[in-house]
């Protein structure tokens, strides 16, 4: 896979985790937790965070191994972060983490 692709997809993962994230939200807004999909998209989320960490990885390590090419590194783990703060999001908003 060419590292354009990889980036595109690298990319593309919290996009779609928070849009997915937002329409769980809309929809379980106001419902009990049965009548939702909370778990089935955090699994999702999770599963994307993954993929994330395993894509930036490789990325990373490609390009440390060439030459040291640090916007590279910068731009392999801006998506990286964003996918975190994804996660870090929905755990506070679905399952109600560092709340008292």
């Amino acid at each position: 896979m060419s590292i354009t692709v990889k980036f595109i997809i690298l990319y593309l993962i919290p996009i779609l985790t928070f849009a997915g994230s937002f329409g769980v939200y809309r929809h379980a807004y106001g419902k009990s937790p049965e009548d939702t999909y909370i778990n089935i998209a955090f699994f999702f989320v999770v599963l994307g965070f993954i993929a994330s960490c395993a894509i930036a990885f490789a990325l990373i390590n490609q390009f440390v191994s060439i030459e040291r090419n640090y916007l590279g590194i910068v731009f392999s783990l801006l998506p990286w972060g964003a996918d975190l703060l994804v996660l870090g999001l929905y755990l506070v908003v679905f399952y109600g983490f560092f709340n008292p």
